[in-house]
């Protein structure tokens, strides 16, 4: 799935070109801040992980905040701003979820001619993280290294204390 994900990612074969992408349909509701239900149909960011709904931050000004609604907020701040198509890499059958990679392609300002990855950009931005697999392992190496990044820098949510 890596070397997919990877392949897609940097363009480096056709597979990038075979798959289909769709921006995010308008109408979308979104659940967390890496999951989003369109048309009755499920997705998530493949390899991210949104702080849960419920799990309290204490900012600068020592109030308390829902760790979850920050991470929803800026997954749909993203999206608005970037625009972003994606693509379906897996998919969970049983728990009727496609999990899914989005780029954007910025047509202006400094990012023009650029790929942003969203699941890299909800990370590097401190408002996402990293998800490991059942042996403590990442899922996506490059979203393991975004995370370290942020949380070396204090970025987001990594400035603040979680309770």
């Amino acid at each position: 799935m890596t070397s997919v994900l990877f392949a897609v990612l940097t363009g480096s074969t056709s597979l990038a070109q075979q798959r289909q992408w769709a921006p995010i349909a308008p109408g979308t509701v979104f659940e967390s801040g890496d999951a989003w239900v369109t048309n009755g149909k499920r997705f998530r960011l493949y390899g991210v992980r949104a702080c849960e709904r419920g799990k309290k931050f204490v900012n600068a000004s020592v109030v308390k905040h829902d760790c979850g609604e920050a991470s929803l907020a800026m997954l749909v701040s993203l999206i608005r701003d970037l625009n972003p198509v994606c693509t379906e890499v897996a998919r969970d059958d049983r728990a009727g979820i496609s999990h899914v990679i989005c780029l954007a392609l910025p047509d202006r300002g400094a990012a023009k001619g650029s790929r942003i990855d969203l699941g890299t950009a909800l990370i590097s931005s401190g408002f996402g993280f990293a998800m490991k697999d059942a042996s403590g392992q990442p899922v996506h190496r490059e979203y393991f290294v975004a995370e370290e990044v942020a949380r070396r820098g204090r970025t987001g949510l990594w400035g603040y204390r979680l309770q």
